[in-house]
C-alpha cells in the first residue's frame, strides 16, 4: 500500500480514508526501522547470494551453511534454506549413474535367459567321416514350433580337416 501511494502521488489523506486505514499507521509505515533480524536476514542473504555465484550455483544449502560457519557467521541450515527458497535460488543436482533396470520402475521384460529349453525346439545332428579326404562333417537340423509368417527350419553344415 505504502508503495503504491508513493509512486503513483496519491493524496495520502484521501488514500487512507478510503481504505480505512489511519494516516499515523501509513507514516509510521514508512518511517519504520528495519528490525535486527531483518538487517540480519538481508546481510546474509547477500552473502548466500556471493557463495552461491562463486561456486558456480552448484551449491546447496548444506555446503552454503558450512562456508558462512567457516568464515564465522552463526547460522542453521534451515535459515540458509529459507533464504535462498525467497531468492529462488536452487543448486545443481547431479545424480550418480546407476547401471541397469531397477525391478521397481513397473515395466514387465521378456526373460531372456530360460532355465528349462522350450520343449517345442529339436535338434538333429548328423555326423560323418569323409575318409579320402579326411574330414568330419557334422550337420544339424534345428526345427521350431510354426508361427504365421516364419520358417521353422534351420539348416547348419561344420566340416573340420584332421591332419
Amino acid at each position: 500500500m505504502t508503495q503504491t501511494i508513493k509512486t503513483l502521488a496519491l493524496n495520502v489523506r484521501l488514500s487512507c480514508q478510503l481504505l480505512g486505514v489511519p494516516e499515523s499507521s501509513y507514516y509510521e509505515r514508512i518511517n519504520r526501522r528495519r528490525s535486527k533480524t531483518q538487517l540480519r536476514r538481508q546481510h546474509l542473504a547477500i552473502k548466500i547470494v556471493q557463495l552461491f555465484k562463486a561456486n558456480r550455483g552448484i551449491y546447496g544449502a548444506p555446503k552454503i551453511q558450512h562456508l558462512l560457519l567457516n568464515q564465522g557467521e552463526k547460522v542453521g541450515l534451515n535459515l540458509v534454506q529459507k533464504i535462498m527458497k525467497q531468492l529462488q535460488i536452487k543448486s545443481v543436482v547431479v545424480k550418480k549413474f546407476k547401471p541397469g533396470h531397477s525391478v521397481r520402475d513397473g515395466i514387465k521384460r521378456k526373460n531372456l535367459i530360460q532355465n528349462e529349453p522350450t520343449k517345442d525346439i529339436y535338434l538333429i545332428y548328423q555326423v560323418t567321416f569323409d575318409i579320402a579326404s579326411l574330414r568330419i562333417c557334422l550337420t544339424y537340423l534345428k526345427k521350431e514350433p510354426k508361427t504365421r509368417g516364419s520358417r521353422s527350419r534351420v539348416f547348419c553344415m561344420l566340416t573340420i580337416k584332421v591332419k
